[in-house]
């Protein structure tokens, strides 16, 4: 399994504790370093977030309900909010979301964005172009700990034998499974297909197909941008207890955005 690396020459700083984190998982690994904020044309980036602003509006009413559970169930994780994700998520189906709240409104994707959005869409079709049945895909802020390489094995045996299509590694924003089947001891199949920060992630073939064939144009930034163009059908899972760290996130490092 090939794994590829989110990157930037920006911040070359961050490649080598990036690739330990690849070869401590697999044995061959391809830094992404294309399409970087500062080598974007202006005009380009200008046009695609005029697209996505007209197109927005109209595409954050699907995944409305899952950002706003997702929110919710962040929020309150200690009160047992997961326990009733899938609840919450059919109330706001059924509540025929008009109006999103501000922060789900419609706004020009940033120079970062796109760019970010452009080396996932590369990886992807990489995997999807590629002789492996999987791939993994890294952001370069995420990190691993002692026990990373016999969780992340462990993790990916179940997610093969039940046949997944993409799996969540990293975790992100509090936000747990909400599973349908909790039974699996290392991973769990989610009832309703969703992302979290996608900071690492591996994707199956036929997925990435999928995904590469409905990537363009570009509406939301990664997360979102994945949560909209993922199957219903898709066989997603979320690692029970991630095996790797989502750096910036846990305070190892800084994010990109800032």
């Amino acid at each position: 399994m090939k794994t590829f690396i989110i990157t930037c020459k920006k911040l070359q700083d961050r490649l080598p504790e990036a690739v330990k984190t690849a070869t401590t998982l697999t044995n061959n690994y391809t830094p992404v370093r294309s399409w970087d904020a500062e080598e974007l044309n202006q005009e380009a980036i200008d046009d695609y977030g005029k697209i996505a602003k007209l197109r927005w509006t109209a595409a954050v009413k699907e995944i409305a309900p899952i950002l706003q559970s997702n929110v919710q169930a962040s929020q309150n994780q200690n009160e047992g909010a997961f326990q009733s994700y899938i609840e919450n998520v059919n109330k706001y189906r059924k509540d025929k979301i008009i109006e999103v709240p501000n922060w789900m409104k419609s706004r020009c994707l940033s120079a970062g964005e796109i760019s970010v959005l452009m080396k996932h869409f590369w990886a992807i079709g990489n995997i999807a172009n590629g002789w492996d049945e999987y791939g993994l895909i890294l952001e370069d802020d995420v990190r691993v700990h002692d026990q990373s390489k016999k969780e992340f094995k462990m993790c990916l045996k179940e997610f093969i034998e039940q046949n997944g299509d993409y799996l969540d590694l990293a975790g992100g924003c509090n936000l747990h499974s909400g599973a349908e089947d909790t039974r699996l001891k290392y991973s769990s199949l989610l009832a309703i297909p969703r992302t979290r920060t996608n900071a690492a992630y591996i994707v199956r073939k036929d997925l990435a197909k999928t995904l590469m064939n409905k990537f363009l144009p570009l509406i939301f930034p990664i997360d979102w941008h994945l949560q909209y163009i993922m199957p219903k059908s898709a066989n997603v899972f979320w690692a029970n207890k991630p095996p790797l760290i989502h750096g910036s996130e846990q305070g190892l490092v800084s994010s990109w955005r800032q």
